[in-house]
């Protein structure tokens, strides 16, 4: 049985600050849980409704779940409507940055929807590590958490200033900015230590222009009247696609 400490715990945890003093992060739905519990994640307690207990025990033979009536799963849920399990986990210890062919920089990126949509489109391009300024929404945030879809568990995310991105860069990165000024985006062809960078939804890349070494675009097509910018999370994933693609 839950206890009143447990659910206020859960709750607690929609908050940065209580999540950075707890080093947890809550997770909820089958699927999220599911996908965490197989790729290791180490976790702190799951809550699960009586009727499908017996399941997620058979099913994950190595971790303990404590029953959980609806009304309780309502009460600590963050969601509108609660799903069968919910869980607390220990935030996921980084390794040391080690740069791959392909990396995404994310500039004062502040929706959590788009920041949870770009580890998860990153994950579907096998990019390995995602570097965030500081001041960029944090990925533990459960709105952030529930859009990744579980590629949270996949995917190295960083924080790091200007400063630190240019000391652990290979010298030979070619760090490519989401400008709609640039270049057009057909014309450029992967290559070694390729860095994808994108803006903030409102004002595009600011802190981190300077470590830019080219600004390429994607190009309007409806030029009769067609949108001011693409949203953030859209443009991060067609260049995703394109550099994947582009060799």
């Amino acid at each position: 049985m839950i206890t009143k400490r447990e659910i206020q715990l859960f709750k607690s945890l929609k908050n940065k600050r209580d999540r950075d003093e707890q080093g947890l992060f809550p997770a909820e739905t089958p699927k999220l849980v599911s996908d965490f519990l197989r790729a290791g994640a180490k976790a702190h307690s799951l809550f699960v409704i009586k009727d499908e207990i017996s399941k997620w025990r058979n099913d994950f033979t190595k971790y303990s779940f404590t029953d959980i009536a609806n009304s309780e799963l309502n009460r600590l849920s963050h969601l509108k409507q609660a799903h069968e399990v919910a869980g607390l986990f220990y935030k996921f210890e980084l390794p040391a940055f080690e740069q791959d062919n392909l990396t995404l920089i994310l500039d004062r990126i502040a929706d959590p929807g788009n920041m949870g949509t770009m580890i998860r489109t990153a994950d579907w391009f096998g990019v390995k590590n995602i570097i965030c300024s500081e001041d960029s929404v944090d990925i533990y945030n459960p709105k952030v958490v529930q859009s990744t879809m579980g590629s949270l568990a996949r995917i190295n995310v960083y924080y790091k200033n200007a400063y630190e991105i240019g000391q652990i860069l290979h010298p030979d990165s070619r760090i490519f900015g989401a400008d709609m000024n640039g270049i057009d985006l057909k014309e450029i062809t992967s290559g070694l230590y390729d860095v994808i960078l994108i803006g903030s939804e409102a004002h595009g890349i600011q802190q981190f222009k300077s470590l830019c070494t080219d600004m390429l675009s994607i190009p309007l097509v409806n030029k009769n009247d067609g949108p001011e910018s693409l949203n953030a999370a859209v443009a991060g994933s067609i260049m995703l696609y394109h550099f994947a693609h582009a060799k």
